[in-house]
């Protein structure tokens, strides 16, 4: 399986939370994505890996924090979830 990138949920919610952001709803219109984009991210049963649009969205909501700050790269899709 080729690399992936993982998300770091408990950064984003720090983040948001700093922000006043305490809802998937919240977060989402505070980043710029859909509430459901947000739950499908962050919800801990099943999280899937972030897409590059999620990615550019957080980094220029958050110009203070690194890509490093909120994700990570894995070997595989497997260990991104």
């Amino acid at each position: 399986m080729p690399p992936a990138i993982r998300l770091k949920t408990a950064a984003i919610k720090d983040a948001a939370e700093a922000r006043g952001w305490a809802t998937y709803r919240e977060i989402a219109q505070g980043v710029g994505t859909s509430p459901a984009t947000v739950c499908r991210l962050l919800r801990s049963t099943q999280p899937q890996p972030p897409g590059p649009a999620f990615i550019a969205a957080v980094l220029l909501k958050f110009p203070e924090k690194t890509f490093e700050d909120f994700f990570e790269v894995v070997d595989s899709a497997e260990e991104a979830a």
